[in-house]
């Protein structure tokens, strides 16, 4: 790493719709940023698999900025993130999705200026800020959150994720995103969090939750293991079991499908991690109340299925 590259963030830039509509919006909030040197200091890198993708054409619009396109149409969204990450040459990184926007025109002159007054940082948090709609008057309502599995707002050090060999988990698809972000929050041992908003969170559609299942589990069961290499606390890691298996039940909930005995398999698989533990019943069933699940988990099946 040059020494010149200390203080430069790089931003991975996702073509996630692959549309120019989009993608041009989200660098005209990168574009809209004050108080820094953008194209000194700011690296973007899109990530696309347009076939059409020109960066000579979005050069024209946004000449100040220092852009650069990975493009390959052959590769998974997995795939093309680690390889933006593997291209990363500055010392920060932070991801940002083209159907989102930065916050404000000093989102990211609150990151500079939080790395300069903090030192031995491994990453940093801020807030993002997302519409919500009010179920009863059918208006909507902006909130704010900064959650542990969300990487939005969120800037990372190259060389931690470097030296933990944190990289995106090629078995993922929907969830890859939060098994990463979930990974480096493990790990972090100095994070800094900023009570700033710093970046939009737009309303992204949700995939098919029953299609969604079973790399639910894959990602809990890689993340989970995860945690076992790298002797993370065994309290946290008994927390973070429990609420896998709760949250895969209430899928099951949702989808009707809690008497599958192939979804019931599946959830055996998170259930195995806890069931030497006892009382393991008590946690779940406080986990079910904290989750709002009220369908009765079936213990007895699942535990004739796993013999």
């Amino acid at each position: 790493m040059r020494e010149t590259d200390i203080n430069k963030l790089t931003i991975l830039l996702r073509d996630i719709n692959q549309n120019d509509d989009s993608l041009f919006k989200a660098i005209s909030s990168i574009i809209m940023q004050v108080g820094i040197n953008l194209s000194e200091q700011v690296h973007i890198m899109i990530l696309s698999k347009q076939s059409t993708i020109n960066l000579d054409k979005i050069n024209q619009f946004f000449p100040d900025l220092a852009l650069t396109l990975l493009n390959d149409n052959q590769l998974t969204d997995t795939q093309l993130l680690n390889l933006g990450l593997n291209e990363v040459d500055t010392n920060w990184v932070t991801i940002v999705d083209s159907r989102d926007l930065l916050f404000s025109d000093g989102a990211v002159l609150d990151f500079f200026n939080n790395i300069t007054t903090n030192k031995n940082l491994e990453m940093l948090t801020f807030k993002y800020v997302y519409r919500v709609e009010d179920q009863k008057t059918g208006l909507s309502k902006f909130d704010r959150a900064d959650f542990l599995n969300v990487p939005y707002g969120k800037y990372f050090n190259i060389h931690f994720l470097k030296a933990n060999q944190i990289i995106f988990n090629e078995k993922l698809n929907q969830y890859l995103l939060e098994d990463f972000t979930s990974r480096v929050m493990n790990l972090c041992r100095y994070p800094l969090w900023v009570d700033l908003n710093n970046y939009y969170l737009s309303t992204h559609e949700e995939d098919n939750l029953s299609a969604n299942f079973n790399e639910f589990v894959i990602y809990r069961l890689d993340f989970l293991n995860f945690m076992k290499k790298h002797k993370i606390a065994e309290d946290i890691y008994l927390r973070d079991a429990i609420w896998s298996i709760v949250m895969a039940w209430s899928m099951m909930v949702q989808i009707n499908e809690t008497q599958n005995d192939e979804y019931l398999l599946q959830l055996g698989k998170l259930f195995k991690l806890i069931n030497h533990i006892a009382d393991y019943e008590t946690f779940l069933e406080k986990e079910c109340q904290n989750q709002g699940v009220t369908t009765q988990i079936p213990y007895q099946q699942l535990a004739i299925l796993m013999r």
